[in-house]
């Protein structure tokens, strides 16, 4: 059977002119949308019991891996097969320190191998891995905060995603191999994995039967509204994609010709090709998302009007992520499961140095490829150099809403354009094509950075923006799982607009 549908992709991806990885990538895509609505209807959380749930996640998921990874499937499960054990026997003080190092060391050692092949494809092993090893040790910091940690030493992230029951055997290898987020995720933590197996994001209600007792009536919450509009914009998205990377491939920021153009075109032609590839990320886990969601996967509460909020497991609010005026706005709004990852494994467990630390551990789980360590070291140097322009620079600003907005606009011109420029290393990768693109430009950017960073460290921040800040730093570090606020049932979308929270 798979040579015969080998053979098929094969003869569909020569007919398109497209790559057989390509092909493969969107049939799984859409067979995972056929198989997201048969699993919501056919095995409702009411029809069938949590353990088929489990088991058929888990086969469908392993089914596709060992199609689409071959014998590479065998790391995907000796890595978490190895964890499970060490969560089992190790003693419980050290066990998550212990589970995240071997997993990460794991994880390191394919990255490493990779690197010294040379070798980079649209669908191998390593990004299934690297969700893995989310997973893996999110639930290792889950279990062990849940059964051995006083509720009182825990902060409401931690609270909340604690692991109250260690999980079987099924219900963890459900949670690592679920078909639904494989291949390219989206991560979501054990704790929301499971009130969705339990069908605990169903609403109910009672009425009186026929016989005159009462009885009480499961809901699904609505879902194809939200699964339409974000297949639609999913669809823009790969529009532009398509568009993007035929006319500017990010190779071309290092041709002669390009390098010979206009500052202007430069820009331009960075912009374009640097968002082309991002749109391929934003393709993928958009689509991904509609396959949770459809499954009943991702339901997060509802808005004040009373439609249902579909984002617990998005990747990427494409809006807010567009429009964001600094770094902290692009990071709070792109692979946001990601960054909760980060934060709830290491922002907010070590002690000090949180920034550098959470951005080294997103470094090393992506790999060590020179473009990763490249992007990383901007981000850094981006992230001080914007904090000294809000402290200093913006409080002349504010007090007058014709400035406020000029503000805004230089402010949002200027990140688009140091975001592409910091994100540019991340997809060329080697070495010698990062130096070639920056020294055509100077190192322009890397100087106007270093350049704020140094004059505006001799500048005095005002007292008021300081208390500002400080505010600001408490509410995002103590905020739980996707920003939401836990001292109140009521919270504000980044558009302003209210909704409520769903208890989880």
């Amino acid at each position: 059977m798979a040579v015969v549908v080998s053979s098929l992709l094969s003869t569909i991806a020569e007919k398109a002119d497209m790559p057989t990885i390509q092909v493969l990538f969107i049939t799984l895509q859409i067979s995972g949308l056929v198989l997201a609505i048969l699993y919501r209807t056919l095995l409702h959380p009411h029809r069938v019991s949590t353990t088929v749930r489990h088991v058929t996640a888990t086969v469908i998921g392993l089914f596709i891996g060992v199609h689409c990874y071959s014998w590479s499937m065998c790391h995907l499960l000796l890595q978490p097969t190895l964890a499970y054990i060490l969560m089992k026997t190790v003693n419980h003080k050290s066990m998550p320190k212990v589970v995240f190092l071997v997993s990460m060391a794991y994880l390191s050692v394919e990255h490493l191998q990779q690197l010294m092949r040379n070798f980079t494809a649209d669908l191998d092993h390593i990004g299934p891995m690297m969700l893995i090893t989310q997973r893996i040790t999110s639930l290792a910091f889950g279990i062990h905060d849940g059964l051995y940690v006083d509720d009182s030493k825990l902060n409401p992230r931690q609270r909340k995603l604690a692991v109250r029951r260690f999980p079987t055997l099924i219900e963890y290898y459900s949670y690592i191999f679920h078909f639904q987020a494989l291949a390219v995720g989206p991560f979501c933590f054990y704790k929301h994995y499971i009130e969705f197996i339990e069908g605990q994001y169903l609403v109910y209600s009672k009425k009186i039967g026929k016989d005159g007792k009462e009885e009480i009536v499961y809901k699904d919450p609505p879902v194809m509204v939200t699964a339409v509009r974000k297949l639609f914009s999913t669809a823009i998205v790969a529009l532009f994609c398509y568009f993007s990377l035929a006319n500017f491939p990010v190779t071309g920021n290092i041709s002669e010709e390009v390098k010979s153009s206009s500052v202007l075109y430069r820009m331009l032609y960075m912009v374009v090709s640097a968002m082309g590839v991002q749109s391929k990320y934003i393709f993928a886990w958009g689509v991904a998302d509609v396959v949770c969601n459809l499954s009943g996967l991702g339901f997060n509460g509802y808005h004040d009007d009373g439609s249902p909020r579909w984002d617990l497991v998005t990747n990427v609010h494409l809006i807010p992520f567009l429009m964001a005026t600094n770094l902290r706005e692009v990071i709070a709004n792109w692979h946001i499961p990601a960054a909760n990852w980060l934060k709830y494994v290491c922002f907010d467990r070590v002690p000090r140095y949180k920034d550098v630390l959470t951005f080294a551990l997103s470094c090393v789980w992506h790999g060590f490829y020179p473009g990763y360590i490249w992007t990383v070291t901007n981000a850094i140097f981006v992230t001080i150099a914007s904090k000294k322009v809000r402290q200093n620079i913006r409080p002349y600003f504010i007090g007058n809403g014709y400035l406020k907005l000029f503000y805004d606009f230089i402010t949002w011109f200027a990140n688009t354009l140091a975001l592409e420029y910091i994100f540019l290393p991340f997809m060329l990768l080697e070495n010698d094509l990062i130096i070639d693109f920056y020294k055509s430009i100077y190192f322009c950017g890397h100087l106007i950075v270093f350049s704020i960073i140094l004059v505006l460290s001799f500048v005095k921040t005002s007292k008021k923006e300081q208390r500002n800040n400080s505010v600001t730093s408490s509410t995002v570090t103590s905020s739980p799982v996707n920003g939401q606020n836990t001292k109140a049932d009521t919270n504000k979308n980044t558009d302003g607009t209210s909704y409520k929270i769903k208890s989880h």
